[in-house]
């Protein structure tokens, strides 16, 4: 099996014990495999480094940088450059659907309404983390 998880995703995963923690668990348990990209990547150090989740990490006596290394560790980079054609209602999404694309995955793992209306994208599956644990 093969995933891309959405920016919001890992970010739960690494800071909560709720469904994207338990769908993390699964996967390194099972050895499935997450892709991501640089631009997946920078995306996700911006989003930690934000004010309000930068606080929330504090708190649980997490730093940015060490998320990054974790997920670095469990995820494989893929190429999956720029120019992406638009796809998705917001354009940002358009780099989750392109690495999904580039890494042959079977499904995005995400929270997005707007990749989650897609459904699906080049017969690879959108779906909520939950929706991981029937598929």
């Amino acid at each position: 099996m093969r995933l891309v998880l959405d920016t919001n995703v890992v970010i739960s995963a690494f800071m909560a014990q709720g469904v994207p923690y338990e769908l993390m668990q699964i996967v390194l348990r099972k050895h499935i495999s997450i892709y991501t990209s640089d631009e997946l990547l920078d995306e996700l150090k911006v989003v930690l480094n934000r004010k309000k989740i930068a606080s929330k990490l504090m708190q649980l006596q997490r730093h940015p940088d060490e998320i990054m290394r974790k997920f670095a560790r469990i995820s494989s980079a893929i190429s999956a450059p720029p120019p992406y054609p638009q796809i998705a209602r917001d354009p940002n999404d358009d780099m989750v659907l392109a690495c999904a694309i580039a890494a042959q995955a079977n499904a995005i793992v995400t929270g997005d309404n707007d990749l989650l209306d897609l459904k699906q994208h080049h017969r690879i599956q959108i779906l909520r983390p939950r929706q991981r644990y029937k598929n």
